[in-house]
């Protein structure tokens, strides 16, 4: 059994980094000083990842203040909303409020402003180490929006696959993590074809999967990664190259056992004949503390050795 590695979402931040936030915040640094030090941490992390083994990764994004915010920010007709709990945790996002998807421009300096996350760039480019983009799933972006018109899902996921796309782009990503923290029900994840047919596509669901999601989609993705539930991995060994499960838990401090974590994902690769398998993070690894984070990294490390 081959066991790959995937770290995807927002990871947290070191105490030097948040030290620098504090001073620009505070004016005590300016702008071309705190984009260094992001770019800096990136680097240090990205090659981290890299030399240690893991297979895939998206970009840290350590100046994300969650999935939605920058996204809500740059897009044309979208706006910040209140403040809103971010499923059953103590951590709260800004509801992105939606007026209109007619308008496919990307105002990409709204993210230098300052005002509302720290001035730097959505990503750091992927030309020279192949790290993944990372983007909240349409599915779960549409049902934790305000969406003020009458607009329906479906205008929803087209408008915003076609601006991850000029992202892509922009960015020269060369694949994508996509994260859907809330469970499809009957939703059909073909909105995302336009996107898998032309980059691997990672997608990290929550909940129940059913083939009545990916029957209409035109090509397999690169991987599934799915909660540990029954008919999961069956689903995502039929609909994408490499089926994967949420096997660190990124809420819980508790550290995982390296040994332990091979002999039951090497157990549930034999059940579902399969002879590759992606163990992933279940959320961000910002949930939890910068060292607790990194020590999980290191168990993830071990699994493909």
């Amino acid at each position: 059994m081959e066991i790959e590695t995937l770290i995807y979402g927002i990871y947290p931040k070191s105490e030097e980094l948040r030290r620098s936030i504090s001073k620009y915040e505070r004016e005590k640094i300016g702008t071309p000083e705190i984009v260094k030090e992001f770019e800096k941490e990136k680097n240090e992390l990205i090659e981290r990842f890299s030399s240690s083994g893991i297979s895939y990764f998206s970009d840290p994004v350590l100046n994300w203040y969650d999935i939605f915010r920058p996204f809500s920010l740059m897009f044309t007709g979208f706006e910040l909303g209140q403040l809103t709990r971010y499923k059953e945790t103590n951590t709260f996002y800004r509801l992105p409020v939606v007026h209109d998807v007619g308008d496919n421009t990307i105002r990409y300096d709204r993210l230098l402003e300052g005002k509302e996350n720290p001035p730097a760039d959505l990503f750091s480019s992927s030309t020279a180490n192949g790290h993944l983009a990372f983007f909240p799933g349409v599915h779960s972006f549409y049902a934790m929006s305000d969406i003020r018109r009458n607009i329906s899902e479906a205008e929803f996921s087209a408008f915003v696959v076609k601006n991850y796309m000029q992202i892509m782009k922009r960015y020269g990503m060369r694949g994508a993590v996509i994260f859907d923290p809330v469970e499809y029900g009957d939703a059909s994840l073909s909105p995302l074809n336009p996107l898998i047919e032309k980059y691997p596509v990672y997608l990290v669901t929550t909940g129940k999967l059913s083939k009545k999601n990916v029957a209409g989609l035109n090509g397999d993705l690169a991987s599934i990664i799915s909660d540990q539930m029954p008919g999961n991995i069956k689903v995502a060994s039929e609909y994408s190259r490499v089926p994967g499960i949420k096997a660190i838990d990124a809420r819980n401090t508790l550290m995982e056992s390296a040994e332990d974590l091979k002999h039951r994902v090497s157990r549930i690769g034999e059940d579902a004949h399969v002879d590759r398998i992606i163990v992933a993070n279940s959320e961000s690894f910002d949930f939890l503390p910068r060292q607790i984070a990194d020590r999980k990294v290191a168990v993830m490390a071990e699994l493909g050795e």
